[in-house]
């Protein structure tokens, strides 16, 4: 991960650092989500609009864990590469 300005960097920092609702913020704008778009969008509007999934009876806890699971299955190899050497620092 040498290349410290590409949105793939900054994601993975922030993944790295624990800081779910920012990397979900910042990852539902990318285009290439794949298999995991739908899980990392609902995350994003469940922290956008929490009160509106309640009334449709969502638990948005489990919709949060969703798609914090969601990127990391998507972003799994960069995101175990940044976690070993997170570790060896």
């Amino acid at each position: 991960m040498k290349n410290t300005e590409t949105k793939l960097y900054k994601l993975i920092t922030l993944m790295t650092q624990n800081k779910w609702t920012e990397a979900i913020h910042f990852a539902a704008k990318f285009h290439q989500l794949g298999d995991h778009k739908s899980a990392i969008k609902r995350a994003h509007e469940i922290i956008l609009h929490p009160d509106i999934y309640l009334e449709m009876g969502y638990n948005p806890e489990n919709i949060f864990e969703a798609g914090i699971k969601a990127l990391k299955e998507r972003y799994a190899k960069p995101y175990q590469e940044a976690l070993k050497l997170r570790q060896k620092a």
